[in-house]
């Protein structure tokens, strides 16, 4: 924590989140939220819940299990190497849906790398989704992710559709705050998703 706290207090990174975050918010009715990487720790930076619903995701957690959350698997997918295995190291078991084993963990980390974007279906709490895109800063390195949480009840493909279109908006735009740019793989793992999409949104 006090690392992430130096961090804070040279780069001023809420400031270049939350006015994203609660755009990100209100155009998807959901509660958005960053997170930052600091060493091998994941922690949460801040978020925004939409007062669109009574009833919405609240982020009660400081920091994020790299397994079970979409920022988590985010992180798996860019950043360091070794998460990979501070990961394996911890593979608790939050819901029936929690990846607890290498090979499930590593068939998610291979879906994130393809698509650019992660989804946790309800592996650290029931009745949760979480969709999230990673961000970048100053050093080209992955900095953290930027996630919506989702009821369950509520996630059909029509807003699952629409959080994965703003939550690009929102990475591209924390990303630049922070003085980063998005790795151009990743921007081509996007362009094919979104393009994916819209395929399918058109054939039904």
């Amino acid at each position: 924590m006090q690392l992430a706290q130096v961090r804070e207090a040279t780069v001023p990174r809420k400031d270049g989140a939350k006015t994203v975050l609660r755009t990100l918010a209100d155009r998807t009715g959901e509660t958005a939220h960053v997170t930052v990487l600091s060493g091998t720790t994941l922690y949460g930076l801040c978020e925004c819940e939409s007062p669109h619903h009574g009833t919405r995701a609240v982020i009660d957690i400081n920091t994020f299990p790299l397994h079970a959350t979409a920022s988590g698997l985010c992180a798996l997918a860019f950043g360091p190497s070794n998460l990979h295995a501070i990961a394996l190291g911890s593979l608790e078991e939050f819901t029936a849906n929690t990846p607890t084993t290498e090979a499930k963990l590593t068939q998610l980390i291979e879906v994130v790398r393809e698509t650019g974007i992660s989804h946790s279906d309800q592996c650290y709490e029931i009745e949760i989704q979480g969709i999230a895109a990673p961000i970048f800063d100053h050093t080209g390195h992955l900095a953290g992710a930027v996630a919506v949480a989702c009821v369950a009840s509520r996630f059909t493909p029509e807003l699952a559709h629409t959080i994965k279109t703003e939550l690009l908006i929102a990475a591209r735009d924390i990303t630049h705050n922070w003085g980063g740019t998005i790795p151009r793989p990743i921007e081509q793992s996007w362009a094919k998703t979104l393009t994916k999409m819209t395929k399918q949104e058109t054939a039904s």
